[in-house]
């Protein structure tokens, strides 16, 4: 297990498998790095402001 742990939040709308291919690149890179990365659709995720604080949703369960 990795000691990091980051988001690579991307651009939902290009599913194209040059782009998938480039996502899966910079996760393995991060990983070689002992990074945890998750990749997030700028579509899947929200911030907003809850009862006065700032929240972040997800449409999955990755939070």
């Amino acid at each position: 297990m990795s000691n990091k742990y980051g988001w690579l939040i991307y651009n939902g709308s290009l599913i194209s498998n040059k782009f998938t291919e480039i996502n899966n690149r910079y996760k393995e890179s991060a990983k070689k790095k002992g990074i945890d990365l998750d990749l997030i659709k700028n579509n899947e995720i929200y911030s907003l402001v809850e009862n006065g604080s700032t929240a972040i949703k997800m449409d999955s369960d990755k939070l």
